[in-house]
């Protein structure tokens, strides 16, 4: 992986907090799904009985077994009704599977066994990420100038858009051009019955959100390895540093972030994928190194679903406390 490359992530350790390792027993690798169709894996979800595997290099989602057998797969390229052209995220709720169309600007529902339901268009333009909660859609759009939490009904009415300020609303830097800035706002959202956590790429903050989208708790977070930065070479800008942040998510009181402390001398997986565990309030409990690559990850029924790319594609499956 190169020096410069365009979409950069940050890593994070919250400064002056004393944390603990989980204990052996605490988190382990209880299963890993290899097949021979995965490619590209982006995002997982799960109910517990079964496994949703996007996969944006096979534009396809992938449905695994509670016993890591593949059950079937569903979607194709295009710009029809229930294709893709950059899917980049996944939700599940009822018997609904929804996809997030990054290029394509829209949300595409199919029940869980690949049966196409409906799509609806999302209002502002480069939506990244989405959760789901009570009754809709909460996704994060992005342009050059803000950032964006947009709320939709499950048959995709737009019932509000609120522009999230916060670290979103700082430039990455100065020296950017304006259409560099849009890599300084929000990635990842997730949220409580009560609250709502954002997460940034390129940003070493985590911050919380009340009800009313006021910034309410930041958690300042310390870089092992040096921010990302803009260099300018000629008309083009390029973003120096190492993809670390992938995803967090809020589960039964407490928030988990995963990050890679990895350096570009290390060449295997085991050591530096990192999951966090954070109080409602920010503070930082617990963290476990991974013995995998994890690029993305769900937490359902006492279990954490992974997805790696590194050496190659498969899903894991880890037990928590």
């Amino acid at each position: 992986m190169g020096n410069y490359i365009r979409i950069v992530l940050s890593i994070v350790i919250i400064a002056g907090v004393s944390t603990r390792c989980f204990a052996d027993d605490m988190i382990q690798k209880v299963r890993e799904i290899n097949h021979e169709r995965f490619y590209r894996l982006k995002e997982i979800t799960s109910d517990g009985s079964k496994t949703f595997v996007l996969d944006e290099g096979n534009l396809k989602v992938f449905v695994i077994s509670e016993n890591g057998e593949l059950i079937t797969s569903f979607g194709r390229q295009g710009k029809g009704p229930g294709e893709f052209v950059e899917p980049v995220d996944i939700v599940l709720h009822n018997d609904t599977l929804a996809v997030l169309e990054h290029s394509g600007l829209k949300v595409v529902q199919f029940d869980t066994a690949g049966t196409f339901l409906n799509e609806f268009s999302v209002k502002q333009m480069l939506p990244f990420s989405f959760n789901y909660s009570d009754g809709e859609y909460q996704v994060v759009t992005l342009t050059h100038n803000d950032g964006y939490l947009q709320r939709y009904s499950v048959s995709g009415q737009l019932i509000k858009s609120n522009v999230v300020d916060g670290s979103a609303s700082e430039p990455l830097s100065d020296k950017a051009p304006q259409q560099m800035q849009i890599f300084s706002k929000m990635n990842f959202w997730t949220n409580s019955n009560y609250d709502y956590y954002a997460g940034y790429f390129y940003k070493p903050v985590i911050e919380k959100y009340n009800s009313n989208f006021r910034n309410v708790e930041t958690a300042t977070l310390k870089l092992d390895l040096p921010e990302p930065s803009v260099e300018l070479r000629g008309n083009a800008a390029f973003i120096r540093g190492e993809p670390i942040v992938y995803d967090i998510q809020y589960f039964n009181g407490a928030l988990y972030a995963l990050w890679w402390n990895r350096n570009l001398q290390q060449i295997e997986c085991n050591g530096f994928a990192t999951l966090s565990k954070y109080s409602a309030d920010l503070i930082l409990e617990e963290k476990s190194v991974l013995p995998d690559c994890l690029l993305g990850f769900h937490i359902n029924n006492g279990f954490l679903y992974g997805i790696c790319n590194e050496p190659v594609p498969k899903v894991v499956i880890y037990a928590l406390e």
